[in-house]
């Protein structure tokens, strides 16, 4: 026996068709952050020894162009005021998880003009907002 689900009063073929359409774009998005995620820890479990980018020398400027850029990143990504981000603590303890840092980096790209891996934000996901900003910057300037 199928069980059929019963369609709600006022639903019309459009709005389950978006509704197909935003499930298979969040389905990509899981999967895109999930594969960025994987090839980090591959990275890492195979001793990938370079884990965190150096960080080389900005201007205090840059830095903090680039911690500005990365707190409204954050802020969009977690869906919480800038204010409530703690610049000196962690990624993580930020709440940024792998989904998050797929939509951070996207922010990045579309806001700014930064590309960067998914998985880039894995490789310094112990490290302080103000030092992530550092390497942004250093990106930006020609670093690695």
């Amino acid at each position: 026996m199928t069980a059929v689900a019963a369609r709600p009063a006022g639903t019309s073929d459009d709005s389950i068709a978006a509704y197909h359409a935003i499930c298979g774009e969040q389905r990509v998005g899981v999967r895109t952050a999930l594969m960025g995620f994987a090839s980090a820890a591959r990275s890492v479990l195979d001793g990938d020894q370079g884990h965190a980018p150096p960080l080389e020398q900005a201007s205090a400027r840059d830095l903090a162009e680039e911690l500005s850029w990365l707190l409204d990143g954050m802020a969009a990504a977690l869906g919480t005021p800038r204010t409530d981000i703690n610049v000196d603590a962690t990624l993580g303890a930020n709440g940024l998880d792998s989904l998050s840092a797929v939509e951070l980096v996207h922010f990045l790209r579309r806001e700014h003009g930064l590309v960067l891996e998914g998985s880039w934000f894995f490789r310094v996901w112990d490290q302080t907002l103000r030092q992530v900003s550092g390497h942004l910057a250093a990106l930006r300037s020609g670093g690695s």
